[in-house]
């Protein structure tokens, strides 16, 4: 008989889970953003994309990590009549986007086929923090109602290749009418987060992102909620300030993250009185975030008492 060499967890040394989004999109496996047609679920993928490509704070002003190549699959999309205007209305650094959208051959990516040749394309980029395939239905050949097939075909591989790379890997994909995860169960039980989005029923523009299921987190998070503004090729996601962020609960509470992303998604210059109406944040921490903004080049001010996200922040 072979001795087995065994191991406890008490040799075992823990590690704190990698982000792309606190809570909400951890790296090395695989998040399903689930929602019914209409409500914006490219242009919120294409929003979490810039962000990642730039660095930037996420909607709820959690940090983000430093700027990472992220690689795109918008499988419905042309990449160069749609998926383009999408990132850049949302402000992305084009540069460090790889559109993946078809094969070697020039066929459209297929989960089933091309995880191998998805894999090279993330080594040789090195660094990607961020994997989006949109949408589920696109990339699958295979109908997605048979529970043995789905789940050794999609969620399994998908899987692996999360843990291998590193990446966070973002599924765009529907739900029913009835407001489930479209088609076999396996696809929800699958994967670790689970994110769903939903119109506000008193404000249909209103969109509500909400942490349907996780095992990796706490599902106590409060849902943060956009809405979509422009129009044409330059619509994006406007984050809006909920009343968590008002109050100053949870890690929303951080006062300068709230004045810079008022200052970002409303575009137009705002005084300090608007700035501190408007986020919850006193009139006179206020004025001192704006200076320290300013500092870093993340705030400008175009006339006296009158300021504005800087083009590069």
């Amino acid at each position: 008989m072979t001795d087995i060499q065994l191991k406890t967890f008490a040799q075992i040394t823990p590690c704190e889970p990698e982000w792309v989004w606190e809570g909400r999109i951890p790296c090395g496996t695989v998040t399903i953003l689930a929602a019914p047609g209409g409500v914006g679920k490219s242009f919120f993928a294409a929003d979490l994309a810039a962000r990642v490509s730039r660095g930037d704070l996420m909607p709820d002003g959690t940090t983000g990590a430093a700027p990472a190549p992220v690689v795109y699959l918008g499988l419905e999309d042309s990449p160069e009549a749609s998926t383009i205007h999408r990132l850049a209305a949302a402000r992305a650094n084009l540069g460090n986007v790889i559109d993946a959208s078809e094969n070697d051959s020039g066929a459209p990516f297929d989960v089933t086929e091309d995880l191998p040749w998805l894999r090279e394309i993330v080594d040789q980029a090195g660094g990607v923090r961020l994997v989006v395939i949109d949408t589920l239905s696109a990339a699958s050949p295979v109908t997605l109602t048979g529970v043995a097939t789905v789940r050794g075909k999609i969620p399994r591989p998908l899987l692996a290749f999360a843990k291998d790379t590193g990446a966070a890997v973002l599924v765009v994909h529907h739900v029913t009418k009835a407001g489930t995860v479209a088609g076999s169960k396996a696809i929800e039980d699958g994967v670790r987060q689970v994110l769903t989005i939903s119109r506000d029923a008193a404000d249909p523009r209103i969109r509500s992102l909400h942490l349907h299921k996780t095992n990796v987190a706490s599902d106590q998070l409060p849902d943060v909620r956009y809405t979509l503004t422009g129009s044409g090729r330059d619509t994006r996601v406007e984050w809006l300030i909920s009343n968590e962020l008002n109050h100053g609960r949870g890690p929303s509470s951080n006062g300068q993250a709230r004045v810079l992303m008022l200052l970002r998604n409303t575009g137009a210059p705002l005084s300090a009185q608007e700035i501190a109406a408007r986020t919850g944040v006193s009139y006179a921490t206020v004025r001192v975030l704006l200076h320290r903004l300013s500092g870093r080049g993340l705030v400008t001010s175009p006339t006296r008492n009158a300021y504005t996200a800087s083009p590069a922040a």
